[in-house]
């Protein structure tokens, strides 16, 4: 989403891999409507997750990645709305990993976050 629009999408997942990826990219490109007429530019950076960059990722139509150099999270805008989302993580105990209670206490913050859109729109235009 556009970071003056202050509007954001959240894909939340448990695990990482190039067919849950797919997964998020197709649920995303439904999400805005990318079309022939509306066509995608998102941007990526190429840390952690493989899978953003193997040859294999099936892409779909209108939507277009964009990959920033390595080592600059500087330039995503949405590497600065980290700290907002992960305040319900923040000197937070979970009993282990296995438990969902981490995943949904991020969630919970994830949808208040979107009705902030502010803040988050001050956040991102850094």
């Amino acid at each position: 989403m556009p970071p003056a629009l202050g509007r954001t999408l959240f894909q939340l997942a448990t695990s990482h891999s190039i067919a849950l990826f797919e997964v998020e990219l197709a649920a995303f490109a439904q999400a805005i409507g990318a079309c022939p007429q509306k066509q995608i530019v998102l941007v990526l950076d190429p840390a952690g997750m493989r899978g953003h960059t193997s040859r294999k990722l099936r892409v779909p139509d209108h939507i277009h990645l964009l990959f920033l150099p390595p080592h600059s999270p500087e330039l995503q805008p949405t590497e600065q709305l980290w700290p907002l989302a992960i305040t319900a993580l923040v000197n937070a105990l979970f009993p282990d990993l296995e438990t969902t209670e981490g995943f949904d206490a991020q969630l919970a913050c994830c949808v208040v976050l979107q009705r902030e859109l502010a803040q988050i729109c001050s956040t991102a235009l850094f």
